[in-house]
């Protein structure tokens, strides 16, 4: 199956959304409201960006019966959590931390989901109106697998006549018939 964006986007979302001490939590890009101020209210905006192919994708010898392959690789990309509003700095580290955790990890690898490593946590408040915003940025690295199935392509009946001459006589014709295997 290749990769499934929806389960692998709410997998994420559930694990942000719990490792911020349920803090709104909304998907950057979407057509939708901005958040209440966040100078009163924290919240986390996530994106998925950089999906990038890892090594060269394994392709499996096709299953007899329905003709079909496995083509197997790693892929890896990266999770960026803007996290905007009071205590941004501590949230963005417990989200982090949250990576630490046993039964956190064994969540997102249940989802396909594995965590590699983390960048430094980005400060990028700044001035909204009259008053600054605190606001930091996390950015977190997973790999997934991808593993779609193509089809094999088989010759699934043959036909041909052949005749066989000798010294200018012919001597043999046979016409020739191959089924597939039921």
């Amino acid at each position: 199956m290749a990769i499934n964006v929806t389960a692998v986007e709410n997998a994420l979302y559930d694990f942000v959304y719990s490792a911020s001490g349920n803090k709104t939590t909304v998907w950057a890009f979407q057509n939708m409201p901005q958040q209440d101020d966040p100078r009163a209210n924290a919240y986390c905006e996530l994106s998925i960006g950089n999906l990038a192919r890892i090594g060269v994708d394994f392709q499996d010898r096709p299953d007899p019966t329905t003709l079909q392959n496995k083509i197997t690789g790693n892929r890896e990309f990266v999770l960026t959590v803007n996290v905007r509003g009071p205590n941004a700095l501590g949230i963005a580290e417990d989200i982090r931390t949250a990576l630490q955790k046993f039964d956190v990890l064994e969540t997102l690898r249940a989802a396909g989901i594995v965590y590699v490593n983390d960048m430094p946590i980005q400060n990028l408040t700044g001035l909204e109106a009259t008053e600054f915003v605190p606001r930091h940025m996390l950015e977190i690295v997973f790999r997934i697998a991808s593993v779609p199935t193509a089809a094999a392509g088989a010759i699934e009946h043959v036909e041909g006549t052949g005749e066989y001459y000798k010294n200018g006589t012919k001597v043999l014709e046979e016409d020739l018939e191959i089924n597939p295997i039921p």
